[in-house]
């Protein structure tokens, strides 16, 4: 762990920019996919979602707590950005 003493402003400034950043994450859901009404057992959900780095660390949490079978297979960061 490495750590260092930071001007507020700056850290203020750096956390609204970060904060506002989005990610592209794509996930495998690990049960079986359900086509017309029946479970198919060769397939299951490949999900891509576009969040905050924030929800993203919320959504990890709940699944892990919740017991959902979803992995995260990939996270990239797109060109999108919200502000606050």
């Amino acid at each position: 762990m490495k750590y260092k003493h930071y001007q507020v402003a700056k850290a203020e400034t750096e956390f609204k920019l970060g904060a506002g950043k989005k990610y592209k994450v794509v996930t495998i859901h690990w049960e079986y996919a359900v086509e017309r009404g029946k479970k198919n057992y060769s397939k299951v959900h490949k999900n891509e979602y576009i969040w905050t780095l924030r929800y993203l660390i919320k959504w990890i949490y709940e699944n892990e707590r919740d017991g959902i079978p979803e992995d995260i297979i990939s996270i990239e960061p797109t060109e999108e950005t919200i502000t606050y």
